[in-house]
């Protein structure tokens, strides 16, 4: 099981333009919501009813490229996948 360990899970919601990573092992959650733009890191050990953001902008600026690093790479594997049915 090991090698299935992941440090970042990424959810995202196709009921809102919102995105998360749950972080290790849920201390912390860091969501990007677009209308309005806002970001929050929750720190869920310190604060388990995630009533304050623990946010800087230079994690806000390493999270951001991470989703969207993560979003490409899920876009590629998808259009690959979906090109090889079309042959």
């Amino acid at each position: 099981m090991a090698q299935y360990h992941r440090d970042l899970l990424l959810l995202a919601s196709d009921a809102a333009a919102e995105m998360a990573f749950y972080m290790r092992r849920g201390h912390y959650l860091y969501t990007v919501y677009d209308s309005p733009r806002q970001t929050i890191l929750f720190d869920l050990k310190a604060d388990p009813e995630g009533t304050r953001s623990y946010i800087t902008e230079q994690a806000a600026k390493r999270y951001d490229q991470q989703i969207l690093s993560d979003l490409k790479a899920i876009a590629q594997f998808y259009g690959s996948a979906h090109r090889q049915f079309e042959r």
